[in-house]
């Protein structure tokens, strides 16, 4: 399955695990339209989690995904994505944490992924999507309470 078809079903998920190692973002997330979870990894070197949002519960938890193509937020001199030049628009970027963007150039990253419920739990930056695999889990996975994860 492709990070877009997911985005597309991906309305009232919970955000079941995360973790990131060595350059990869792992997260599990039960996906409510499959009846099943979903472990997706994404290849990046930016992420900014959300702790208070994420108080680890299904209620907090509760999220949909995101993509975000940065140049169509972001202003662009140069090559390289730069912040707004007004006030309300720089806070309204940092946000939504398009501020991770901010002097790379746009070959680095086109996409913005973010987990968002009543805030963004989680983002990240992707050069394209090709920087992420989807993969559902069985459903015996889903019966277990314990991480998927090391």
């Amino acid at each position: 399955m492709r990070i877009e078809d997911l985005a597309a079903i991906s309305g009232d998920s919970t955000l079941r695990y995360y973790h990131y190692q060595q350059g990869v973002l792992s997260i599990v997330l039960d996906v409510y339209e499959l009846h099943q979870s979903a472990l997706i990894r994404v290849r990046t070197d930016q992420v900014a989690v959300d702790n208070r949002a994420l108080k680890h519960n299904s209620v907090s938890c509760t999220c949909f995904i995101e993509l975000t193509e940065l140049s169509t937020v972001l202003a662009v001199q140069h090559g390289v994505y730069v912040p707004s030049p007004d006030f309300g628009g720089l806070m309204q970027q940092v946000r939504n944490h398009h501020h991770l963007a901010y002097g790379r150039r746009l070959g680095e990253a086109k996409l913005l992924l973010a987990l968002r419920g009543s805030g963004s739990l989680l983002t990240c930056l992707l050069p394209d999507s090709s920087a992420v695999t989807v993969e559902l889990l069985a459903a015996e996975t889903n019966q277990t309470n314990e991480p998927l994860l090391g």
